[in-house]
């Protein structure tokens, strides 16, 4: 009955993982929208006007604020994101937008472009990441029997539902931030693994450090509930809170996997796993590193390897398997209280 019961789960697992899989896919490849830079803030004034985009061939300047968009306020426009994706046109296309300028409204049409093939390497790329993560978490669950493994398979499904999905319409601002959650999930449950591989540290072990850490968490969500809920008021309002969540989160993970590293001796971090967990990370994060320099710092040079990003980032999901596997193997199966 038990064996079962766990194969049953097992299936399951493999069905929910395959139904993200093709609804990401239907995210990249099953609409034929164009691109545009037509991006407002929360307060509905346009940020930047890129040099010979969309924006700037319409007219607008850095500043403008939108008052309609096809003749539809731009209060009414639905919590779709910071660009209404039900009004999207095919390449070629255009649509009309009228924004406050000194006092006066100015129009003007803007034009759908191909998606710059740029752009659409960084969506594939993040897709890819995304898969690999979701996946080898998929193969860890069904064949390392460890509560590591567990772990690595619930950080895949965090950041394949952070993955965009197609156009919804009207529920689109609910996609968007059923996407935010599960992108602010993922680095948690990133660092509850650092917290408990090799071994459980301390902090790991008891109810509180447990409801301390997904309480900020679970306080994004009723953030997210009250934009949904009283948009316009609060429209994209807590974006800054759950990028603060994810860098404190991650940064506290590379704390923690710094700790096991350094609490242990060489044997110890081979026979765990750990030195195959270090080492993805470090190819990860250094393909990270490259990548902020070229697009950052040398806008003008090609940096060696920072275009392999998605590859070099792929490496973190393959390592951690590669290191619980190893651990499981020494009995390093990581159980602790969740």
């Amino acid at each position: 009955m038990e064996r079962s019961g766990s194969s049953r789960r097992k299936g399951w697992i493999v069905v929910l993982a395959s139904a993200i899989s093709l609804y990401a896919l239907a995210g990249q490849f099953g609409e034929s929208e164009g691109y545009t830079d037509a991006l407002f803030w929360h307060d509905y004034t346009l940020p930047d006007v890129p040099p010979g985009g969309p924006l700037e061939e319409a007219g607008f300047l850095p500043g403008d604020s939108v008052v309609s968009v096809e003749g539809i306020p731009v209060e009414e426009l639905g919590m779709y994101s910071r660009w209404p994706r039900s009004l999207a046109r095919k390449p070629g296309e255009t649509l009309t937008m009228t924004v406050e300028r000194g006092g006066e409204r100015v129009s003007g049409e803007i034009r759908y472009r191909e998606r710059p093939s740029g752009v659409r390497r960084m969506q594939l790329g993040g897709l890819f990441v995304a898969f690999t993560f979701l996946w080898a978490g998929v193969w860890a669950f069904l064949f390392i029997p460890s509560s590591h493994a567990a772990r690595l398979a619930a950080m895949g499904f965090a950041l394949g539902l952070a993955v965009p999905g197609p156009n919804l319409g009207g529920w689109n601002g609910v996609r968007d931030h059923i996407q935010l959650a599960g992108m602010v999930l993922f680095t948690l449950l990133l660092l509850r693994f650092f917290l408990s591989f090799p071994e459980p540290k301390r902090i790991a072990r008891g109810h509180l450090s447990t409801v301390l850490l997904y309480l900020p968490w679970l306080f994004l969500l009723g953030c997210l509930g009250v934009e949904l809920a009283f948009h316009p008021r609060f429209y994209h309002a807590f974006g800054g809170f759950s990028s603060l969540l994810m860098l404190a989160y991650a940064a506290l993970a590379v704390v923690a996997l710094l700790h096991a590293w350094f609490s242990s001796s060489r044997e110890e971090r081979s026979a765990s796993g750990m030195s195959r967990v270090l080492a993805g990370v470090g190819v990860g994060l250094g393909g990270l590193l490259l990548w902020v320099v070229d697009a950052a710092l040398l806008p003008a040079l090609e940096v060696p390897l920072s275009s392999w990003l998605p590859l070099l980032l792929a490496a973190i999901p393959i390592g951690m398997v590669l290191g619980v596997r190893q651990g499981a193997a020494a009995g390093y199966e990581g159980s602790v209280r969740e």
